[in-house]
């Protein structure tokens, strides 16, 4: 039996005000830039108590220093950091088990929290593991997040000690394939969107993972990876690749699903940005546009001509 066997559980008071659904759960996060922070946020929002570690040897999460920056006074930060650091406790850490001081601070934060999440992605060489962990609290509930997988959820070894950002996971999904115009190279969505789609994914799995710690005294790792969650919601394109060897290409802001569609401009130098889908959709909007859907000629009044 370990000296951590040992130990009884006696999880310090919150430091923070009862509030939420999810008062009452301690999360320790180890996570910088988005995805992780993210997920640890929406647990926030919802009443957890969330510490979060930055390693001062690589200088914190490197979102501080996104720019523009926010300036109070003498003293500046991003508005990146701004939102996704709100209702959290900061501590500064370096989170390394081959330093037998950090060994013991981070153990014992480990051993009173709930769920740890992390996207450090070469905890070997820092001396982490699973089961080191959940020896040290069998109920833990352990999230992974990364941009192409780990190993003990089937990732390649070449591949999942490669840096992961959200561009990357959309290119290595195929995602980005499918965005941007057939002439034209292939793009990407702006704005982290994968880090944010993925964080919530992280939130649904660690909240499961939760639940049956609790009813079965049993904690678990769950993972996430940018690469597998664009996957995820690529509507059918891994079904029809699969079944009919059908790729689909990019269609710029056209519609094959359903019509009409598209981005319109308006006589007033603005954009509309129709779309209907099905059968019965598609009447009203011909409907609404003075468009008999037998066929019959219409009053161009009713029709609305003097309008785009």
């Amino acid at each position: 039996m370990s000296r951590w066997e040992k130990i009884e559980r006696k999880p310090a008071p919150l430091l923070i005000p009862a509030f939420g659904p999810l008062s009452g759960i301690r999360v320790l996060l180890n996570g910088t830039v988005v995805a992780a922070p993210f997920s640890a946020t929406m647990m926030s929002d919802f009443g957890a108590e969330v510490i979060a570690l930055e390693r001062p040897k690589v200088g914190g999460d490197p979102a501080r220093h996104q720019k523009p920056q926010i300036t109070y006074g003498d003293k500046s930060i991003s508005g990146s950091w701004m939102q996704n650091a709100r209702n959290k406790l900061s501590v500064s850490l370096e989170t390394n088990l081959n330093v037998p001081e950090s060994k013991e601070v981070f153990l014992s934060l480990i051993k009173n929290s709930d769920v740890w999440i992390e996207n450090m992605v070469w905890l070997n060489k820092l001396g982490i593991s699973d089961e080191i962990l959940l020896e040290v609290n069998p109920k833990l509930v352990i999230c992974h997040i990364s941009g192409f997988g780990t190993s003990g959820f089937g990732g390649e070894e070449k591949h999942i000690n490669r840096p992961g950002y959200d561009p990357l996971g959309q290119a290595e999904s195929g995602w980005s394939l499918l965005q941007g115009w057939p002439d034209r190279e292939p793009y990407y969505a702006q704005q982290y969107v994968g880090d944010y789609l993925n964080g919530l994914f992280a939130v649904n799995g660690i909240l499961m993972a939760y639940m049956n710690a609790q009813r079965t005294g049993k904690g678990q790792s769950v993972e996430v990876s940018l690469t597998e969650g664009w996957m995820r919601v690529m509507d059918d394109n891994f079904t029809l690749w699969t079944e009919k060897k059908l790729l689909k290409q990019r269609q710029g802001i056209k519609q094959t699903t359903y019509q009409p569609g598209g981005i319109f401009p308006t006589k007033d130098g603005k954009y509309i940005n129709l779309g209907s889908y099905g059968k019965a959709a598609y009447e009203k909007v011909l409907k609404g546009f003075g468009i008999d859907t037998e066929g019959h000629a219409v009053c161009p009044a009713a029709a609305g001509a003097d309008r785009h």
